[in-house]
């Protein structure tokens, strides 16, 4: 596991738990989590461990929001995740992924019965970015469940209007801050711009 924050209001509906794992084959270019690419024993963690360490937000969460890394790089640790997330109420439960959506079907088909969204695809730096919740536009949002239908509308498939911004999460950990969320570029670069201002250096966690 990268990290886990709570509340991350930028990946999904509501006030969520966001788990990243550590590790990802896949490795786009362009990825805004670089760092999590490498596998780390050291960030090794159970899932009964896990799961007690979230105790405290799972009451009062409206969802939880799986990321990376690659989750599906870890198959076995992420479905028992999952159904231990399922057999407690945390809402809706949206994961991302960079595989395909064929390679899901094919070799993790588990996932579409445990998780309510399920966004697939590789990131492309090259695409478009105008549709909310994703990276590129290439990316697909699957609803598998009625909570989903109802929390993720079909109006996030429409590209957000000319000069649309988005938020950023922010949160401390030691020394270091992190951001949870999805900018679009030009948001980052003006970010670093004015951190710089103040400062500050922006550490970039792209390769």
């Amino acid at each position: 596991v990268s990290r886990v924050a709570f509340p991350v209001t930028t990946l999904g509906h509501g006030a969520r738990i966001g788990i990243w794992v550590q590790g990802c084959s896949i490795r786009c270019r362009g990825c805004i989590t670089a760092a999590t690419w490498d596998r780390d024993a050291e960030r090794t963690v159970g899932v009964a461990a896990l799961m007690d360490g979230i105790s405290d937000w799972m009451s009062v969460c409206d969802g939880v929001t799986i990321s990376g890394g690659e989750p599906l790089d870890q198959p076995e640790g992420v479905r028992a995740l999952l159904l231990a997330l399922r057999a407690r109420e945390v809402g809706d439960i949206l994961l991302y992924t960079g595989h395909s959506i064929d390679h899901v079907r094919a070799a993790c088909a588990w996932v579409l019965r445990l998780v309510d969204c399920l966004v697939s695809e590789p990131f492309d730096a090259v695409a478009p970015q105008t549709l909310p919740l994703r990276g590129s536009d290439n990316q697909q949002m699957h609803r598998l469940t009625a909570v989903a239908r109802e929390r993720y509308p079909s109006s996030l498939d429409e590209p957000e209007s000319p000069g649309a911004t988005r938020k950023l999460d922010v949160f401390s950990e030691g020394r270091a801050t992190y951001t949870a969320g999805i900018p679009l570029p030009r948001e980052r670069r003006s970010l670093g711009a004015s951190l710089a201002r103040d400062g500050y250096r922006l550490v970039r966690e792209e390769r």
